[in-house]
């Protein structure tokens, strides 16, 4: 009965998003249990506890970083930077960029870990082939990490890695202008290239406060859906700024 409970939820309770969020939280909580219901209570989702074992595993198995790229950077280790496919032309624009990363996250008192040579990689992809297109550091790090993690998860999962829909989108470019908007939507609407799947780039207002029994009550807002929405094809940036006009967010919040 439990076995058959497990396996039905797994398979439907969470759409696309929510599991994205589910695994995000896990990523900052270091897998904690607690903050998990919480968040899923907030959707109107109460897992059996076979269940979230059962999530928790899949999590675990798509997220694993025990491969030697996914390994911190050893800034000092030209050979290493080589050997996991790091332009060498781009070593010293990396590591400013990851410089400026670390202190910013200092200013805001964040832990700032060190980035994996596949970090790096992606980063790299970015920097060689959108820098131009894309100015904004925070879009190209949202995208990059996008990028990253379709890798990972297809590794772990032994399936066929899927960033057709992001490679489209690059290339396409419908956040330039108004001409290449209409083109790239043509395209999707009528199915000749694939839509762009971002989750809304994670921009999610959460709140999160614990009673002094310990219970935590998570409040998230998924604030503009940009996977079902008008702007999808956005980068993160601009979307962020339609989300504070059309949402009355207030500047400095966190998401």
């Amino acid at each position: 009965m439990y076995f058959v409970e497990s396996i039905m939820q797994s398979s439907y309770l969470l759409n696309e998003t929510q599991k994205w969020l589910l695994y995000n939280e896990w990523d900052i909580s270091g897998g904690s249990t607690k903050t998990a219901v919480a968040l899923l209570n907030q959707f109107g989702i109460n897992p059996h506890p076979r269940t979230l074992a059962s999530w928790k595993a899949q999590w675990k198995q798509a997220t694993r970083r025990d491969l030697p790229i996914d390994q911190s950077v050893r800034w000092e280790r030209f050979d290493l930077l080589d050997e996991h496919g790091i332009p060498a032309h781009l070593y010293k624009r990396l590591h400013t960029t990851w410089e400026q990363v670390r202190m910013q996250a200092t200013l805001a008192t964040r832990p700032a870990d060190l980035p994996s040579y596949r970090t790096l990689r992606w980063w790299a992809y970015m920097l060689e082939y959108y820098d131009d297109t894309i100015p904004e550091w925070i879009d190209k790090n949202a995208i990059s990490g996008l990028l990253e993690e379709r890798e990972r998860i297809a590794e772990n999962s032994g399936k066929e890695r899927a960033i057709e829909d992001i490679v489209t989108w690059l290339n396409w470019k419908p956040w330039i202008d108004e001409s290449q908007a209409s083109q790239y939507l043509s395209l999707v609407n009528s199915g000749v290239i694939p839509k762009l799947q971002t989750h809304g780039w994670g921009l999610i207002h959460q709140t999160m406060t614990e009673a002094p029994d310990g219970t935590l009550t998570v409040q998230a807002k998924q604030l503009f859906d940009l996977d079902a929405g008008d702007y999808y094809y956005l980068l993160p940036t601009q979307a962020f700024a339609l989300m504070q006009r059309n949402m009355d967010i207030t500047p400095g919040e966190s998401y």
